[in-house]
């Protein structure tokens, strides 16, 4: 007679060692060392930038933190504000779509602002705003995203060219986002935007009359 459990125990015995040799193989026997290559893995970056004891920061900090999460991959990352800090913006720092005071939004990052504000400086020579997210439909294709959680952003302008002169008047440029311009994806949580502004420039005044404005 047939020892039954005998013969079910060495079948299980077999098929938990083959079982363990498969997972061991997929595993790189259990002893992975390879190092992820940034910008092409599921990276995640968690940034703290911080503030002058002042209260005010202008460094680059802020910039600095974006550009490096759009450098290590899609995301999501997250970048710390100090508490209760302005992060003041002297001069813009591309032009995607107009002036922009920080680098693109080409990942997906969290802005958690700690009750802090982001604001163009009041005594810039220059028209900008403050955020361009970008998306994949449009130059530069890539699918970014934004999710500023207690802060504010402020004093954002953007502002279309004027129309040309020539017959007829041209019309003037678009004027978009005062804050913050979207091709992507934006979240807003517990967060404001204030006193900025965006308006079309004015149209030109050719031999035919006058263009559209912006």
């Amino acid at each position: 007679m047939i020892d039954r459990r005998r013969s079910f125990a060495r079948h299980t015995s077999a098929s938990l060692l083959v079982a363990s040799a498969a997972l061991a193989a997929s595993c790189g026997g259990g002893d992975d060392s390879r190092t992820p290559d940034v910008g092409t893995t599921a990276q995640a970056l968690v940034t703290t930038v911080p503030c002058d004891p002042s209260g005010f920061e202008t460094g680059p900090g802020l910039a600095n933190a974006i550009t490096a999460s759009n450098a290590a991959s899609a995301g999501p990352h997250t970048i710390n504000l100090s508490s209760n800090c302005h992060y003041q913006i002297g001069a813009a720092d591309n032009v995607w779509y107009g002036p922009n005071a920080l680098p693109p939004i080409l990942s997906d990052i969290t802005i958690n602002g700690n009750g802090s504000q982001i604001e163009r400086n009041a005594g810039a020579g220059t028209n900008f705003r403050i955020f361009y997210v970008a998306g994949a439909a449009l130059p530069p294709g890539v699918a970014g995203k934004l999710t500023l959680r207690d802060v504010t952003v402020r004093n954002g302008r953007a502002f279309g060219g004027v129309g040309g002169a020539s017959a007829p008047g041209g019309g003037g440029g678009m004027g978009a986002g005062g804050a913050i311009f979207v091709h992507g994806e934006l979240v807003l949580d517990h967060a404001l935007i204030r006193a900025s502004i965006a308006q079309g420039g004015a149209g030109g005044t050719g031999g035919g009359g006058p263009g559209g404005g912006g």
